[in-house]
């Protein structure tokens, strides 16, 4: 699992790989999936903010549950007892960072999208994740729902790519005289 980086409009913008959307075994409120940890250190600015989210279903799975967002933190960015499936949904390493969720309210049995935004107001540590929730007492059937979320933030060094007549890479550019 990994986080593909893109720049848009000032923001930089990572997208998950695709998530495998746990087999809920019929139990409402619980995980279904995770991201990978945000790379914070890269992203000092994810801290004490909102920011735009995107969750969209791209493969459609079994049963109408409906998704939101959570925003997980934690001390280290082991994942260590993560479980998505059979109704056994556990996090032990991260605990969620708000009591707001970003509504998704994307179903699982439609390839479906929504966006919103994440809540990291007065939230600060040392690494971030966001977890699928699935909020609707309705049976997923199986794990074959994939899914993809996009996160937002301000472009980390204020200027990137050929911003400045770079290479889109080097984000300065050769000298102009």
């Amino acid at each position: 699992m990994a986080w593909t980086e893109t720049t848009e409009g000032g923001y930089t913008v990572l997208t998950s790989s695709a998530l495998t959307l746990g087999d809920n075994e019929n139990t409402a409120n619980q995980y279904i999936a995770v991201t990978p940890a945000i790379p914070t250190a890269d992203y000092p600015n994810w801290e004490n903010r909102k920011m735009p989210c995107k969750v969209q279903v791209t493969v459609a799975g079994g049963g109408a549950g409906i998704i939101d967002v959570k925003l997980q933190t934690s001390l280290g960015s082991a994942t260590t007892g993560d479980a998505f499936s059979n109704g056994a949904a556990v996090t032990p390493l991260w605990a969620d960072a708000s009591l707001t969720d970003m509504p998704a309210t994307c179903l699982v049995n439609a390839t479906t999208s929504n966006s919103g935004q994440v809540d990291a107001t007065d939230v600060h540590a040392p690494y971030a994740r966001l977890a699928l929730w699935l909020t609707a007492d309705t049976d997923i059937v199986n794990d074959t729902g994939r899914a993809v979320v996009s996160i937002a933030f301000p472009k980390k060094d204020g200027v990137v790519g050929n911003d400045l007549g770079g290479d889109g890479t080097t984000g300065i550019g050769p000298d102009p005289s």
